[in-house]
């Protein structure tokens, strides 16, 4: 494979760098290089590119462990268990009048409730009357409609016949319990007035408007409204005078190559434009800011407004990296990569309860790639790429146990990338990609002799369908996926797992939380025929806690398996601490 140059810089010929970029095209001396850097039996594994991908990846990951906080301190379900009703019996009493024929009345909202219940034929009297309004209620109840009612009239009876009657509780006002008058921004309701209220779209409301932290008090409040079977909703969004808020990070969980040691700035602004919208912003930078040789540079956006049981989402992320690639006898080049990359997203709750809730998601995104060494560019890494990413979200409370999975299919859209790229084992590729991908998040509480515990584990995955761009490879490398690696060595493939597993000692200690880690990981593909699948596996120990508005994070973590071609680092420690304002 070779690749042409895009720009020429005239050189003495005596130069041995000359003669080096003139025998070898960009991709040839970075790969080379890369070899150089990291020993022959990690080729394939650890290209010097991988190390600008993780910088936007360490971005990426920033954001979302942000928007993870931020959603899980606005989640209205709970671990309550839904009440199950065993088919209706009435009672036995004496002088019951046997059903002959049933009239239902106001259930047009309610189609499935005639099914829930067969009155014809059974004998009913006073108390059994009472049970069927009781059954029919709870029924009601169960499914939401905390504020319909049912009745049963005895009249008629005496000749069989039983009247339903069903009044459906509605929405009457939304008020804004700061003015007292009409909410305005109502984009995070489900619902309107004259709308059969549910509880459920109150949950999906309430975590609406808890999705800022500025508004995580916000509170709503049911009061009878001025028509007969209405409720008014006062919402009180409990909103804190400061709508901008920030949090520093610093830690070593960045690259060798690029910088270990990494500063990161994120921002968060609340409603900026009061519809219960979230801005974030996050900045991460080499902590050795000075150094002209070794850089790693990120800034992302993202911007989501709740419409209902929608979401709609906006971001954007810039990455840069530098690294320097020792030649050998032809010397030192730099090599610097930049990735951009948009995406816009549009998520659907289609299904919840009191305890669960589904969510599909969908995502357009676009992504540019470049990379250069010695100033010449890597034709060959150069990507403009618009894909697509479909998803399923599902959210389950069990007790106290949070269950979170996820199922995804995401790709490319030949027809709209501008610059597919480059794929290992093909001379010529339309750009085509596939991959599958699937996670389970779980948190456990437990205790044992009296102390309290609390169990985290996460298993994450991909299998790819077709040939992937190395943009879209699983990567092992840091803290982020097996703890004990230190960032010198990089591993990439096309299809794997990640497995991250905690057991924290909730111990009330001033110093925090102990806690003791199992991570592993597998990685396979056709990039990894010659070394065949490979096997990670570490432990670590750690603790962590809060102190006021600082936070931290710091652990010791030991390698257990990995492939053979990589030296022993021995004990490897991982600090992270953050401050809040």
């Amino acid at each position: 494979m070779s690749a042409s140059r895009t720009t020429h810089h005239p050189v003495p010929p005596a130069d041995g760098r000359h003669r080096l970029l003139s025998r070898y095209s960009p991709l040839a001396l970075a790969l080379a290089c890369g070899l150089a850097h990291t020993g022959t039996a990690l080729a394939q594994t650890a290209q010097p590119a991988q190390d600008g991908q993780e910088t936007e990846r360490r971005l990426r990951r920033e954001l979302e462990r942000t928007q993870d906080e931020v959603e899980q301190n606005s989640r209205a379900l709970n671990g309550s268990k839904a009440r199950k009703h065993a088919p209706f019996a009435p009672p036995q009493e004496a002088g019951c009048v046997a059903v002959t024929d049933v009239g239902w009345s106001g259930i047009l909202p309610f189609p499935w409730l005639p099914g829930a219940v067969a009155p014809r034929g059974m004998c009913l009297g006073p108390e059994g009357l009472k049970a069927l309004q009781r059954y029919l209620t709870g029924q009601l109840i169960e499914r939401g409609y905390v504020t319909s009612t049912v009745q049963i009239p005895e009249q008629g009876l005496a000749e069989g016949r039983l009247d339903i009657r069903v009044i459906p509780g509605r929405v009457g006002k939304l008020l804004d319990k700061a003015t007292g008058q009409p909410l305005q921004a109502r984009n995070s309701f489900p619902m309107r007035e004259g709308d059969v209220l549910n509880l459920r779209d109150l949950d999906q409301a309430l975590e609406n408007l808890r999705r800022t932290p500025g508004q995580a008090g916000a509170t709503l409040t049911l009061t009878p409204g001025d028509e007969l079977g209405t409720s008014d909703i006062t919402v009180d969004r409990n909103r804190s005078k400061d709508r901008w808020h920030a949090v520093l990070t610093a830690d070593n969980g960045g690259q060798d190559a690029t910088g270990q040691n990494q500063l990161g700035l994120i921002g968060i602004v609340d409603a900026p434009l009061d519809r219960d919208d979230l801005l974030l912003l996050t900045y991460s930078n080499n902590m050795n800011i000075r150094n002209d040789e070794q850089k790693s540079r990120g800034l992302g956006l993202s911007w989501s407004m709740p419409v209902g049981y929608w979401n709609v989402s906006l971001g954007a992320n810039t990455s840069y990296s530098k690294q320097t690639l020792d030649a050998q006898e032809y010397g030192k080049f730099p090599y610097t990569s930049k990735t951009n990359s948009m995406q816009l997203g549009v998520d659907r709750v289609v299904n919840r309860n009191s305890n669960s809730r589904g969510t599909v998601k969908l995502q357009l995104s676009r992504r540019t790639d470049s990379s250069s060494v010695a100033g010449e560019q890597v034709a060959v890494q150069r990507r403009d790429i618009t894909g697509y990413g479909i998803g399923y979200e599902y959210l389950r409370f069990i007790g106290q146990t949070s269950l979170q999975a996820n199922l995804g299919l995401r790709g490319s859209l030949p027809g709209l990338s501008a610059r597919p790229g480059y794929v290992v084992g093909r001379t010529s590729w339309n750009g085509s990609y596939r991959l599958g991908t699937a996670s389970l998040d779980v948190n456990a509480p437990f205790a044992i002799g009296g102390e309290r515990f609390t169990y985290e584990g996460n298993l994450s995955g991909q299998h790819a369908f077709t040939p992937l761009p190395g943009t879209e490879y699983l990567s092992i490398n840091s803290r982020y996926s097996v703890r004990g690696f230190d960032g010198r060595y990089v591993f990439t493939g096309e299809n794997g797992w990640v497995s991250h597993n905690n057991v924290v000692w909730n111990s009330g200690a001033k110093l925090g939380n102990p806690y003791l880690g199992v991570d592993a990981a597998r990685l396979s593909g056709p990039s990894l025929a010659a070394q065949g699948t490979q096997r990670f596996s570490s432990v670590s120990l750690g603790l962590r806690g809060q102190v006021a508005r600082f936070g931290y994070d710091v652990s010791v973590g030991r390698v257990l398996s990995k492939p053979k071609a990589v030296p022993d680092g021995g004990f490897n420690v991982s600090l992270r601490m953050t401050a809040r304002f």
